[in-house]
């Protein structure tokens, strides 16, 4: 995805959990088990990130690549925090298990993220862009006429 000629592991992560035969479960301790790079049986947001990138890279167009990072990092922390249920800032595999088992899947929730962030992105924009044509400055203040 990212064409440097090698899988990242979030990328090599990503093709195990779409080419794997095994149960969900089965999948998701095998995409965890190349997720935990340290080997502390926990993930941290660092490693969850690693594997939403090249998900979140396939997912945006190139000509918005501008928004990757932003949309990475939102994506993170939301999926981070909806896996961690027991507060502990890092998800177990158990934990990731439930969450696959509540009926959430990576590609579902990202789609969702990025629909809504982009499209907050674009009303705030089109704001902006609608208060600049009526002569006002997009913190709200009417330009005098003459500036």
């Amino acid at each position: 995805i990212d064409r440097t000629g090698s899988l990242s592991p979030g990328e090599w992560a990503g093709g195990c959990s779409v080419f794997f035969r095994g149960s969900t479960e089965d999948c998701v301790r095998a995409v965890f088990a190349i997720l935990d790079q340290d080997s502390s049986k926990s993930l941290t947001q660092v490693e969850l990130k690693e594997y939403l990138k090249p998900y979140i890279k396939a997912m945006i167009p190139e000509s918005a690549s501008a928004l990757q990072p932003m949309l990475i990092k939102v994506a993170t922390e939301r999926i981070f925090k909806d896996m961690d249920k027991d507060n502990s800032h890092e998800i177990s595999a158990d934990e990731m298990i439930a969450w696959s088992k509540e009926g959430h899947n990576i590609i579902d929730e990202l789609a969702s993220l990025i629909d809504a962030e982009v499209y907050k992105l674009w009303m705030e924009n089109e704001r902006t862009n609608s208060k600049r044509n009526r002569g006002v400055d997009p913190q709200g203040q009417q330009w005098r006429s003459g500036q």
